[in-house]
């Protein structure tokens, strides 16, 4: 499999999803308030996060604007500048911190760090394969503290995906433009999806990426939380919506995983 897509789309493109996430800070910020809300019926009302996949810090710097201590990793190095600039920008340079690299090697890149919890964004698992989900899952569970907690939020699932079908579509982030078209392989469990993406500059539109295609292997919660426990996780709960801590069910866009250590 290639996975030539995330080069493409977050490196050498980084400059227009910038503009994606950008467009979704707001939305960011009202995650962020959901996921304190779990954690603090946790008990963690303060401590150290993790935040994988972090992209420019919508949830690491909201985060750590309500006070934790948040590290923030991604593989490409101009989101992570984009997020020490928001940092900057919002005065929690001293909270958080970001690193730039691969997830697959999160150990090496964090070394003996402890974090009170985890989060992952934005349906981040599945880009490679779920041999390669279960390792970055236990590099998480070696990373946490005994009672630590991992939520994985905003995350597609596979019953969604498989009772909309193939569609195409187009969603609007800002003055980008995403055409989307979708195809489910019910064998492989993977979506497979067509990006084309536009910038809107008022009196035009211009194409600026032609065509990317990118898989990404979709789950059940069933399977997810087989794999979390697989990993040192054992699931607690699942969400619909962590914005309002509603409840999952298979009609909803995403599932919210949240697990404790085990």
């Amino acid at each position: 499999m290639s996975y030539d897509w995330i080069q493409r789309l977050f490196i050498e493109n980084a400059d227009v999803y910038i503009k994606i996430m950008d467009s979704l800070w707001s939305d960011g910020e009202a995650l962020s308030d959901g996921i304190a809300r779990v954690l603090e019926s946790y008990g963690v009302r303060k401590g150290r996060i993790l935040d994988l996949f972090c992209g420019n810090g919508r949830v690491a710097v909201n985060l750590a604007r309500k006070g934790y201590e948040v590290v923030g990793v991604d593989i490409s190095m101009p989101f992570i500048k984009n997020a020490i600039m928001k940092a900057e920008k919002y005065g929690v340079s001293d909270k958080v911190k970001f690193v730039a690299g691969d997830a697959r090697r999160l150990v090496e890149l964090i070394g003996n760090e402890r974090f009170d919890a985890a989060t992952i964004v934005w349906t981040s698992l599945g880009y490679y394969d779920e041999a390669t989900d279960l390792e970055v899952l236990k590099q998480i569970r070696k990373l946490s503290n005994d009672n630590g907690v991992l939520i994985i939020a905003d995350t597609i699932h596979r019953d969604k995906i498989a009772a909309d079908g193939n569609r195409s579509y187009y969603q609007r982030y800002g003055d980008v433009i995403v055409l989307q078209r979708d195809v489910f392989d019910p064998i492989s469990s993977k979506l497979i999806s067509d990006w084309t993406i536009l910038e809107d500059e008022g009196t035009v539109m211009r194409k600026v990426i032609n065509s990317i295609s990118m898989e990404i292997r979709v789950y059940t919660v069933t399977e997810m939380s087989s794999i979390l426990r697989r990993a040192g996780w054992g699931v607690d709960s699942v969400y619909g919506d962590l914005r309002k801590l509603q409840q999952f069910h298979p009609s909803r866009s995403y599932m919210n995983i949240v697990a404790r250590a085990i």
